[in-house]
């Protein structure tokens, strides 16, 4: 298989799924399979690694988001030869701080009380993008809707309790886009920077004026910089 074919696969971040990278399947995938496997079935980040390799072709170049990119992150650690290139994107090596930790389990009550929606209205959705966007905002909740509760329930856990993969990252050399938004509060420059650090072969992209959701937010040029990724392999 040619680098030019290589399958992409593109993993969404917490409570996304493929409308996530909708402008992106469209401009990478003339000639490329671009694939988006479910990662919403377990609870554990290993777990969900182990379950996208399961639906991922032989050898693959990986892209995540947020969430995504930490599974991305993960599927190195446990697989790495069949990894041709690594995007990750608004992403965040670490462990879970421990104030954000103490913070979920109140998340995963309102969640099982009905109250998820107007939980990712108030904390989550106003940080998707650097203002408000009715766009993305619409989007976001829609794919919330209808993933729902009990997604939102693993996900938090799986992201709670998940390893720091800076060590994975200080050993690849694989080509890599490590790309942030200068406005990203959920995954602010500093752990963008941080990634860089760990990989000086990677390339950094930080788009001004974008937020935690680049693919939607600053699709063209992120677009660009997954293109300009791909053609490294």
């Amino acid at each position: 298989m040619s680098p030019a074919n290589t399958p992409l696969l593109m993993l969404p971040g917490m409570m996304c799924d493929a409308r996530l990278f909708l402008p992106q399947i469209g401009a990478l995938s003339a000639g490329r399979s671009v694939m988006v496997p479910e990662i919403s079935g377990k609870d554990s980040i290993a777990a969900l690694a182990a379950q996208a390799l399961d639906q991922a072709p032989p050898r693959f170049a990986l892209a995540g988001l947020s969430m995504g990119g930490i599974v991305a992150m993960e599927m190195l650690h446990q697989q790495p030869d069949r990894i041709a290139g690594l995007a990750l994107m608004n992403t965040n090596p670490r462990a879970e701080l421990p104030e954000v930790r103490e913070g979920r389990q109140a998340q995963i009550d309102a969640a099982r009380r009905g109250g998820m929606m107007a939980l990712m209205a108030e904390r989550m959705f106003p940080l998707y993008s650097r203002g408000p966007d009715a766009g993305i905002t619409d989007i976001a909740a829609r794919m919330a809707r209808d993933l729902g509760p009990d997604v939102f329930v693993r996900q938090s856990l799986a992201l709670r309790d998940r390893q720091d993969r800076s060590r994975t990252l200080r050993e690849s050399r694989l080509p890599t886009l490590i790309l942030g938004g200068m406005q990203d509060r959920l995954c602010p420059p500093e752990r963008h920077h941080f990634m860089a650090a760990l990989m000086p072969h990677a390339r950094l992209v930080m788009l001004d004026d974008a937020a935690h959701l680049t693919t939607l937010e600053r699709a063209d040029e992120t677009c660009a910089a997954l293109k300009d990724w791909l053609e490294e392999l």
